[in-house]
């Protein structure tokens, strides 16, 4: 069983750590983000972290996986959402993916409850160019995201690769009816 652990230092000196696996068909994880050592100075008010999550999920050869993922937060309360992904074609070179998703949300104090759900789609050519559209709501709030994407991978080397994307998003709510706001970029990875 394949265990990893990760951590990172923060700029206000707290700490993100993690620890996840994958043994077989079954991944999960858990983390701690934000914790606040009692040796900081100035000593931190308030909780000694900002949440505290788990994860578990199944995969399948096929392209297929569902997860359930369950958060603490001390300042909000109880988060858990599930998540599955189903491969609907995977002829060669093409393939499509449908999702879905619902985060239950259980506040503490007069937090209103923000429950979300949503479902999107990807196209993927290649490993090359992909193309996605998704939509979320929130039905306290009364209000709708949509958002599209797509992005190109450009010539590649063995110790670098950059990559063009580009995408759009949108609210509908009672209080904003926005239109489209477009967003692009490029990302550059290199080796060394």
């Amino acid at each position: 069983m394949p265990l990893e652990a990760n951590g990172i230092e923060n700029l206000d000196k707290s700490k993100d750590v993690g620890v996840s696996f994958t043994k077989g068909n079954v991944f999960g994880s858990a983390s701690l983000e934000g914790y606040k050592d009692a040796s900081n100075s100035p000593k931190p008010k308030g909780p000694s972290y900002n949440a505290a999550s788990g994860s578990l999920g199944v995969f399948s050869e096929a392209g297929h996986s569902a997860g359930l993922t369950a958060t603490h937060r001390p300042d909000f309360g109880n988060q858990v959402t599930a998540a599955g992904n189903l491969n609907v074609l995977n002829k060669g070179d093409h393939k499509v993916d449908v999702n879905a998703f619902t985060t239950k949300n259980f506040p503490t104090g007069p937090t209103p409850n923000y429950s979300t759900y949503g479902a999107g789609a990807n196209y993927q050519y290649k490993d090359i160019a992909n193309v996605g559209a998704s939509v979320a709501r929130i039905p306290i709030a009364q209000r709708t995201d949509y958002s599209i994407s797509t992005g190109l991978k450009l010539p590649q080397t063995p110790t670098s690769s950059l990559s063009a994307n580009i995408g759009a998003s949108k609210i509908d709510a009672p209080y904003s009816n926005g239109n489209w706001s477009r967003n692009a970029f490029f990302h550059y990875q290199k080796k060394f």
